[in-house]
């Protein structure tokens, strides 16, 4: 076969590390919080919060009697999610079809969006 003809696909490395983001999956129905942003948060397994919206940003915020509980994926795992069809698709169709959404923490508070713009202009 000829290689030649072929051309590099352009592919982005998996977010890992310190990143503050929110990944969405749509198969499992989940919201899952990096591991970054779950110790930043101070954010813990059987957590209960609720899920906030203005525009096309969103917030995970905690509270006593929240309808969302916080899960861990596997019991060695760092990261946190919500797994519920209702919050995944109060979320998804405001993302553009991106599953990897930017984060930030503000008193406590995650919040997270698929806008192109800089944290630095939501922090405002």
């Amino acid at each position: 076969m000829n290689f030649s003809n072929f051309k590099k696909c352009s592919v982005t490395p998996n977010v890992k590390g310190n990143s503050l983001y929110v990944r969405l999956c749509k198969s499992q129905h989940t919201i899952t919080l990096s591991p970054a942003l779950v110790g930043a948060a101070n954010f813990n397994k059987g957590d209960r919060v609720d899920l906030y919206r203005h525009s096309g940003t969103f917030a995970i915020k905690k509270d006593k009697v929240g309808c969302l509980t916080m899960a861990a994926p596997t019991a060695k795992s760092r990261s946190l999610h919500i797994r519920s069809a209702s919050a995944y698709l109060e979320v998804a169709p405001f993302t553009n079809g991106k599953t990897i959404l930017d984060a930030w923490i503000d008193d406590g508070i995650i919040f997270f969006t698929a806008n192109d713009k800089s944290l630095e202009e939501w922090h405002e």
